[in-house]
Order: structure tokens, then C-alpha cells, then sequence
């Protein structure tokens, strides 16, 4: 499946990865001590079918190869589907870390080393 131009786009301008399947993608980026998951998008039809973690569990893989010792991912609480999300997350054995109250984001870590 070839990505949109779009979707180069925004990689390149947010220094970003992606894999993709045919039933959705996830978008990561390195950080200095961890890896932040990005977004992640499954499309209706195969959610709450262990895609999602199957995602997770590629970005746990790619923190491992970089010898980075955790996966970030945040939540926004404006977000339509927030509280899904968070749940989600947290099914995926992700741990709350912080909350940034400027910006209504909740962050999220999983160790993996």
C-alpha cells in the first residue's frame, strides 16, 4: 500500500516513522530516551480484534533495537474517543506518567527493557 503524499509530508516534517497494514498504520518517532508512539489508526471494522496491540508491539520491538528503554504515547482528553483510547492504552499495559494541564495531554509509558 503506497502512502498518500500527504503522509510523507507529515513524516518528514515531524521526523517520524510508519508501518503500515491493510487494516490500519501507527506513526513513531525516536526521542532521547524512549520511543513516542505517535498515532495510531485501525480502521473500524478490525478494532477490538488485537490489532492495536499487535502495533504496540511493533513500536515495543523497534524501542528494543534502538536500545531505547520505554514506548510514550499520550492522549488528548479533547480528542473524540478519548476515554476509548485511554482504555485501549491501558489494555496494551501502558502506565500513566504525567499530565500537561496547558494542553489537556495525558502521557502514558511502557517499559520494554
Amino acid at each position: 500500500m503506497k502512502k498518500p503524499l500527504y503522509a510523507d509530508y507529515i513524516l518528514e516534517r515531524e521526523n517520524s516513522h510508519y508501518y503500515e497494514t491493510d487494516y490500519g498504520f501507527v506513526t513513531y518517532r525516536e526521542e532521547d530516551n524512549h520511543i513516542y508512539l505517535v498515532d495510531m489508526y485501525i480502521k473500524p471494522e478490525y478494532r477490538k480484534k488485537g490489532n492495536g496491540r499487535q502495533f504496540v508491539q511493533y513500536v515495543e520491538n523497534i524501542a528494543k533495537e534502538w536500545n531505547k528503554p520505554s514506548v510514550i504515547t499520550s492522549v488528548s482528553l479533547e480528542a473524540k474517543g478519548a476515554e476509548t483510547s485511554t482504555q485501549a492504552i491501558l489494555f496494551c499495559g501502558f502506565k500513566f506518567y504525567s499530565v500537561n494541564e496547558n494542553s489537556s495531554m495525558v502521557y502514558f509509558i511502557k517499559g520494554v527493557l
